[in-house]
C-alpha cells in the first residue's frame, strides 16, 4: 500500500528534484518539482518498514528503486488476500465456520487454524469442566471466545492469559462459584467481559484491576454478595442485576456511562458513597430498595438520560412527591427516558410536565394513590412512547380524564393488561391525534359494532398498527369471546335475496347465525365499498334516526286525526244528550238508532 510523508521544501537544497505522489490539489502538493521556497511541502514515499529516504541527493535511479519496492509490497498484499479467499481455513467436521468465526458443540481437536479469530461453543455435547492452559494453547490467536452452557466449573489461573489478543470473552450459563485474583492475569487486551449466570458467589477484590482496556463488564444473574473493589478506571458499562449485593460503597468511576444495580438486596444507597457523575443510563431497585434523599437528583447524576426504577409486586418502590419533583427537574434538563416498574406513586406529577424533554415514559405494573381529588392532567409535549401496561387505574384515569390532555407527539400507546373494555374512537382523535401504534392486548374488550368497529377499519386503511394483534381478543359478547378483534366482524351484514327472504352473515365468527356463515377472507368489503342490496358499508353502523323521526311524525298526525273525529262527540256531550233506540225487534233487523236531543 502506498504511503507518503510531508516535508518542508526548504530543507532541500536548490535544484534538488524530488519524486512526489499525486494527491488532491487542496493539499498544495504537485506531482514533481525541485526544491524551492515557492511551495510549502513536498511528498516522499516511505519504505514498507517506514525507513525514510532522507538523502539530499536523491537520484532518479534511487527513486525508481523505491517505487519498485512499493509496487512489489502492494502486489504481495493483493496475492495474500487472494490466497485467503482461494484457500480458506479448514473447518472441523463437528463445527460450523463462517469467515473467521468457528462455532462448535464440543472441545476442539489437536489445533485450530490460526486464521480463525472467533471461537464459540454453545450447549456442548461433552462437558468442559475446566478451562486449562492445555485448551487455551490451541486458541492463542483468538480475538473472541464464547463458552456458553459447557458445564464449566473452574478457570485455571493463567489459562486465559495465553490468548494475548483476546478482546471479547463470554463465559455464561455455567457453574463457576469463584473468580480468583489470578483468573484474568495477563488479560490486558480484554474490552468486553460477560460472566452472566454462572452461580458465582465470590469475586476477589482486585480481580479486574489490571484490565486497563476493559470497557464493558457484566456479572448479572449470579449470587455475588459484594461488588469487587478496584474496578478498572476506564470501565464504561457495569451490569450487576439479579445478584445478592447488599450495599454500595466507595464506588468512584469517572468514565462510567451505564450502571445497572437492579434486583439486588440493596436497601438504600448513600449519595455520598458514589461518584459516577458521567452516568447516562441508570437502573435501581429490588426487593427491599428504598429511595434515599437526594439520590435521584441533578447534583448526583448531572447528565442522566435514562432512568429505571424497579420494584416487585410484593415490595414496590415508593416514589414520594419530593422524588417526583427531583425527577421532573432532571426531565427538563437531560432525562429523556423514564421507566417505572412495580412502583407506587403518591402524586401524578409525572404526567403533567409542560417543559419536559421526556421522549419515552413507561409506567408498568404501577399504582397511583391520589391525595388530590382533582383529575390529573396528562401534559407531556415531547413524549413519543407512553406505556401503561399492567397499570389499570392509571389507564382508566388516562381514558376518562376530562382535564386538558396534551400529547401532540405521541406515536406509540401501550395499554395491555389494563382491564379495558371499551376504547372510543373519539379518544384517539382528541387526546392522541398522532398515535399510529396501539397495544390493547390481554384486555376483556367489548366487541360491539358501535364500540370497536373503527379499529379494524383504521388498520385496513393503514392509519393504525395494532400491536400484538393475536392477543387482542374479544371478551364479550359470548359468540365473539376469544376471537381476535381483527378477525371478528362486529357489525352483521344482512343480504336481501328477494322480497320475502333475507340472510344475515356474521363475518369471521365461529358460530352459525340463521343458517348462513362466511369466512371473512372470502367475503371482503373495503371500508367505503357499499352494496345496493346491503344498504350500508361493512363497518358503517346503520343510522336509525330517519326511522325514529318518521315514527314521531306519524304518531303526531294520527293524534291530530283522532282529535278532529272526537270533537263533535265531545261537543254533544257538553250541550245535549243521546237517545238510543233498539230496533232489532222490528222487521227482523239488528239496527240501533241514536237520536240526539238538545237541552234547548
Amino acid at each position: 500500500m502506498w504511503r507518503a510523508a510531508l516535508y518542508p521544501v526548504d530543507i532541500f537544497p536548490e535544484n534538488t528534484c524530488l519524486y512526489t505522489l499525486s494527491v488532491p490539489e487542496t493539499l498544495n502538493v504537485h506531482t514533481q518539482y525541485c526544491g524551492t521556497a515557492q511551495e510549502t511541502y513536498s511528498v516522499i514515499p516511505l519504505s514498507p518498514l517506514g525507513q525514510e529516504e532522507t538523502s539530499t541527493s536523491a537520484s532518479p535511479d534511487a527513486m525508481s528503486a523505491i517505487m519498485l519496492r512499493e509496487f512489489v509490497t502492494f502486489l504481495a498484499c493483493i496475492i495474500g488476500i487472494a490466497m485467503c479467499y482461494t484457500n480458506p481455513p479448514k473447518c472441523p467436521a463437528e463445527c460450523e465456520c463462517e469467515g473467521p468465526t468457528i462455532t462448535c458443540d464440543s472441545e476442539l481437536g489437536p489445533s485450530l487454524d490460526p486464521r480463525f479469530t472467533s471461537f464459540k461453543i454453545q450447549d456442548a455435547s461433552h462437558a468442559i469442566t475446566t478451562l486449562s492452559p492445555a485448551i487455551t494453547t490451541k486458541l492463542k490467536n483468538l480475538v473472541e471466545l464464547q463458552l456458553v452452557t459447557v458445564r464449566l466449573t473452574e478457570i485455571e489461573p493463567g489459562a486465559l492469559g495465553i490468548i494475548e489478543r483476546l478482546e471479547n470473552l463470554k463465559i455464561a450459563n455455567n457453574n463457576i462459584h469463584k473468580i480468583g485474583i489470578e483468573t484474568f492475569k495477563n488479560c490486558s487486551s480484554l474490552i468486553y467481559l460477560n460472566l452472566e449466570n454462572n452461580n458465582i458467589n465470590v469475586i476477589e477484590d482486585g480481580t479486574f484491576a489490571s484490565m486497563s482496556d476493559l470497557r464493558n463488564l457484566s456479572i448479572a444473574h449470579n449470587d455475588i454478595i459484594a461488588l469487587p473493589k478496584h474496578l478498572p478506571a476506564n470501565l464504561q458499562a457495569l451490569n450487576t442485576e439479579y445478584n445478592q449485593i447488599t450495599k454500595i460503597q466507595d464506588l468512584s468511576l469517572s468514565s462510567l456511562i451505564s450502571l445497572n444495580l437492579c434486583y439486588n438486596s440493596i436497601s438504600n444507597i448513600d449519595p455520598d458513597q458514589i461518584d459516577v457523575k458521567n452516568v447516562k443510563e441508570l437502573c435501581l431497585g429490588g426487593t427491599v430498595f428504598k429511595l434515599s434523599d437526594n439520590l435521584i437528583s441533578h447534583d448526583t447524576f448531572p447528565i442522566l438520560e435514562s432512568l429505571q426504577l424497579k420494584g416487585t409486586t410484593q415490595n414496590p418502590v415508593y416514589i414520594k412527591e419530593i422524588f417526583q419533583r427531583d425527577i421532573q427537574i432532571m426531565a427538563e434538563i437531560s432525562l429523556h427516558t423514564l421507566e417505572l416498574k412495580s412502583c407506587s406513586l403518591l402524586s401524578a406529577r409525572f404526567f403533567n410536565q409542560m417543559k419536559s424533554k421526556l421522549h419515552s415514559l413507561k409506567v408498568t405494573d404501577t399504582t397511583l394513590t391520589l391525595r388530590d381529588l382533582r383529575m390529573p392532567k396528562f401534559t407531556l409535549p415531547s413524549i413519543t412512547i407512553f406505556d401503561l401496561s399492567g397499570s389499570p387505574n392509571l389507564a382508566r384515569l388516562f381514558l376518562t380524564s376530562l382535564a386538558p390532555t396534551t400529547l401532540p407527539e405521541l406515536k406509540i400507546l401501550r395499554m395491555s393488561h389494563c382491564n379495558i373494555k371499551i376504547f372510543p374512537e373519539s379518544f384517539l382523535q382528541y387526546k392522541t391525534p398522532n398515535v399510529n401504534q396501539v397495544d390493547l392486548s390481554h384486555n376483556p374488550l367489548e366487541c360491539t359494532c358501535y364500540g370497536l368497529s373503527w379499529i379494524p377499519k383504521y388498520v385496513r386503511q393503514q392509519k393504525l398498527i395494532l400491536l400484538h394483534e393475536e392477543n387482542t381478543t374479544c371478551g364479550s359478547p359470548q359468540h365473539l369471546k376469544d376471537i381476535p378483534l381483527l378477525t371478528a366482524t362486529l357489525c352483521p351484514i344482512t343480504i336481501n335475496t328477494d322480497e320475502s327472504t333475507s340472510s344475515t352473515v356474521y363475518l369471521g365468527t365461529s358460530s352459525n347465525k340463521t343458517g348462513v356463515s362466511m369466512d371473512h377472507q372470502q367475503w371482503d368489503l373495503s371500508a367505503n365499498q357499499t352494496d345496493s342490496t346491503i344498504g350500508t358499508s361493512r363497518n358503517e353502523p346503520q343510522s336509525h334516526l330517519p326511522v325514529i323521526i318518521s315514527g314521531i311524525v306519524g304518531a303526531a298526525v294520527l293524534v291530530i286525526i283522532l282529535i278532529m273525529l272526537m270533537r263533535p262527540i265531545l261537543s254533544c256531550y257538553r250541550n245535549g244528550f243521546f237517545l238510543v233506540e233498539d230496533n232489532s225487534s222490528n222487521k227482523g233487523t239488528d239496527r240501533v238508532t241514536v237520536v240526539y236531543m238538545s237541552k234547548s
